[in-house]
């Protein structure tokens, strides 16, 4: 007989194979609460997107829409200042094989006035107008004819980074339909083109609108422009795009980040450009 004092403890183990039931209920209500939240944050954007159009629709019934440049009625933008964008130039751009930017339009009285309308004051309807010239730029830059005659078949075109601030402000990356504009041109002619969001722009002290000058542009860009991403930009040839040429500081500063990632920088294109002291009237380099 078994003596009762000395009897064998038996100890129960939770079976190691057998999944844990509460470990499974938290992993999905965690799953729930991240799926609603993604779900909440798209909608948030959903109905922020329905209110700008809805805005949009309202103006237009109210105040009928004119120019954006000179305010001539039912049209975006008139023939005459579309012509504008027929008469940009280039500019010398040192850090790029090309050795130069090249620009639809000079930065002055109707070409201003409207890029200000599409990137400062939500004028959209532009952007169609827009994409059309940066892909007409294509060609008169004679970017086409240079891959080909150096070899270049596979092209990324960046474009320049927003502030955080003006990006949220503006409700969109406004540079960014230029490069896709850019890049779809150079697919149609057989070229591998990309637009690639590969920068960010960090600045949280100066206001662009206080950095005047080439000086001050530079003192707000020092150290705040960086490369987003690297994979993939080591050799690879780079096509730069922007909305405005001005000092070339954010051109510059740009280019400087992504050569650190060992990037190649081809040229720089741009809606507009301010004055230089060599215009080029059809904006075409042989």
């Amino acid at each position: 007989m078994t003596d009762p004092t000395h009897a064998e403890t038996i100890v129960v183990r939770p079976d190691a194979d057998r999944p844990n039931p509460t470990w499974r209920l938290e992993r999905n209500l965690s799953a729930a609460t991240a799926s609603r939240t993604a779900s909440s944050s798209e909608l948030r954007r959903s109905y922020a997107h329905s209110a700008r159009c809805l805005y949009r629709e309202l103006i237009d019934i109210l105040v009928p829409r004119g120019c954006a440049a000179c305010d001539l009625p039912d049209c975006s933008i008139c023939e005459t200042c579309a012509s504008a964008f027929g008469r940009g130039g280039f500019r010398e751009l040192a850090d790029a094989l090309m050795k130069s930017s090249f620009s639809c339009a000079s930065y002055q009285g109707s070409a201003r006035a409207a890029i200000l309308s599409w990137k400062n004051h939500h004028d959209e309807e532009l952007t169609p107008f827009f994409a059309d010239r940066m892909a007409e730029l294509v060609h008169r830059s004679s970017l086409v004819e240079w891959c080909y005659d150096h070899r270049v078949h596979s092209l990324r075109i960046v474009p320049t980074p927003s502030s955080p601030y003006a990006a949220m402000r503006r409700g969109r990356m406004h540079t960014l339909s230029l490069a896709y504009a850019v890049a779809g041109e150079l697919q149609r002619q057989g070229i591998d083109a990309r637009a690639q969001s590969a920068l960010n722009f960090s600045a949280r002290t100066i206001k662009a609108v206080h950095a005047r000058g080439a000086r001050g542009r530079m003192r707000r860009l020092h150290g705040n422009v960086s490369v987003r991403a690297a994979h993939g930009l080591h050799g690879r040839h780079i096509v730069l795009v922007d909305d405005i040429m001005t000092t070339g500081s954010t051109i510059r500063a740009c280019a400087k980040a992504l050569i650190e990632h060992d990037a190649l920088i081809v040229t720089a294109l741009t809606l507009a450009s301010t004055p230089v002291a060599h215009p080029g009237p059809e904006s075409r380099i042989d």
